[in-house]
């Protein structure tokens, strides 16, 4: 509080006026609860924060001082001020941080929310992007995503390989054993595996991709005998 001195007009009294008036008890100067100080010949104000003057009738403004932090806009009242303060901060003078991550569901998706002084970011999981992970992330942009001629499928949050034929996993890039199917190979053909197919090694007498087919040999022996003129 700051005392001001104040002459009042009537700062003495009696006969010879040798006896100081008490301004403080008979006219009580100071405004807005203003503590007053009776002087000899006169009496000063000490006022609260946000009033001034002689006596501490005249509004402070506040926002000459710019008390305002971290981009906050000051408002002056009478008596006092208020700061409209930006996203991220918060108490009189906007320079306590705001915790964003106390609200619950600010990141979506599983994303996880980090609080920095004057805002938060969100790290998402994965297959999300965006401020708060509500943006799903395409992942058949990416390429060769699926291997081996694999169709790529984007869904919410993820991907699908559709995988052609000998591949799985989910990039496609595990070949697929099929000689597991014991059925494979007919005939007692041999079921031999490579990379994203088969091949069946035929016992004798049948032909084709799984030994299925039968082998004339009668026809082989009359093709042989006209090569070769036999009777």
């Amino acid at each position: 509080m700051v005392p001001t001195a104040v002459f009042a007009p009537r700062d003495w009294e009696d006969k010879t006026c040798d006896t100081d008036v008490n301004e403080c008890l008979e006219i009580q100067p100071c405004q807005n609860n203003g503590t007053c100080t009776n002087t000899e010949g006169s009496y000063s104000c000490s006022c609260i924060e946000g009033w001034q003057g002689p006596n501490c009738e005249n509004d402070q403004n506040e926002c000459e001082f710019f008390p305002c932090q971290n981009n906050g806009s000051c408002v002056n009242t009478f008596g006092s001020y208020l700061c409209n303060c930006t996203d991220g901060w918060q108490d009189q003078n906007c320079d306590t941080d705001r915790n964003e991550c106390e609200k619950l569901g600010l990141c979506l998706n599983n994303g996880t929310c980090h609080n920095n002084e004057g805002s938060y970011i969100c790290l998402c999981s994965d297959g999300w992007k965006g401020q708060h992970c509500d943006r799903d992330v395409d992942e058949c942009n990416f390429a060769d995503i699926c291997e081996n001629n694999g169709t790529c499928q984007n869904t919410a949050g993820s991907y699908k390989c559709d995988c052609s034929e000998g591949w799985q996993g989910k990039h496609c890039k595990e070949d697929v054993n099929e000689c597991e199917n014991l059925e494979l190979c007919e005939n007692n053909g041999t079921c031999i595996n490579t990379n994203g197919s088969y091949t069946c090694n035929c016992s004798s007498g049948w032909q084709d991709k799984h030994c299925q087919k039968d082998i004339n040999e009668c026809d082989m022996f009359l093709a042989m005998s006209k090569q070769w003129n036999l009777p």
